[in-house]
């Protein structure tokens, strides 16, 4: 129930320990009705079968596989069951980011059943071609695959520190995060034209340019909460 604890769900005995619905559910809907962050009772709350039991080894990586059999390779590079080889059905991981030590991270490999079988990152579901790209994780991460179909799985690797730009460049530079610049040296946001994604960022600086005068000929974001800074000006919806 919105804004119900897992205490709740337990107490109530909404849920089962088993990730079942308890003999006190009696509401006519799923729990999916009922999510916060992209997770319900289920994936999040140990007395309902989800949360992240079990204690953390002390690491220098920025994530750890809690439940599953996805791994982390010597690159530091997060990877679904079996990869490069397909992956299982009915499979399912759970990985605790370290927000201390966390970065944007992007899909090298991205191959997944659409729609049913499902990497989610900050409650965002990904699945088919459509890997993060420059996404900040916050919380748990989730893989679930379903009973049929299987593919290639998924490769994901924090994003690596940018190049230098080239002796003698003048035009704008992406120092980190996923925005680019186009063949025209015009700045993009990540997958442009295409849709951002969610808890990305990046930084733009200008190079041997005198007096640069920089103009929008796109510009559209969730005002207020998906913005640009330049110059100490903050800049989102259409403005």
């Amino acid at each position: 129930v919105q804004g119900s604890s897992c205490l709740v769900y337990v107490a109530k005995r909404w849920c089962t320990p088993t990730g079942g619905y308890g003999g006190g559910w009696n509401r006519g809907v799923t729990f999916d009705s009922f999510k916060n962050d992209g997770f319900t009772a289920l994936t999040a709350c140990c007395g309902c079968g989800g949360g992240v039991r079990g204690s953390l080894s002390q690491s220098s990586s920025m994530w750890q596989v809690l439940k599953g059999s996805c791994t982390v390779d010597r690159e530091d590079c997060l990877t679904s069951p079996n990869f490069p080889a397909y992956y299982g059905t009915s499979q399912s991981c759970k990985v605790f980011v370290n927000t201390k030590k966390v970065k944007p991270v992007s899909a090298v490999t991205f191959a997944t059943e659409v729609k049913y079988d499902v990497l989610a990152i900050n409650g965002q579901k990904y699945s088919g071609g459509n890997g993060p790209r420059g996404v900040i994780p916050r919380d748990v991460i989730v893989w679930t695959s379903d009973s049929i179909d299987r593919n290639q799985g998924w490769k994901l690797c924090p994003d690596g520190p940018k190049e230098p730009p080239p002796p003698g460049y003048s035009g704008l530079w992406v120092t980190n995060g996923q925005c680019r610049i186009d063949s025209i040296g015009c700045a993009v946001s990540p997958n442009y034209p295409k849709p951002y994604g969610h808890n990305q960022a990046c930084s733009i600086i200008a190079i041997n340019m005198i007096n640069p005068t920089i103009t929008a000929e796109s510009f559209v974001t969730e005002k207020t909460y998906d913005y640009m800074h330049i110059n100490g000006n903050k800049f989102s919806g259409t403005d």
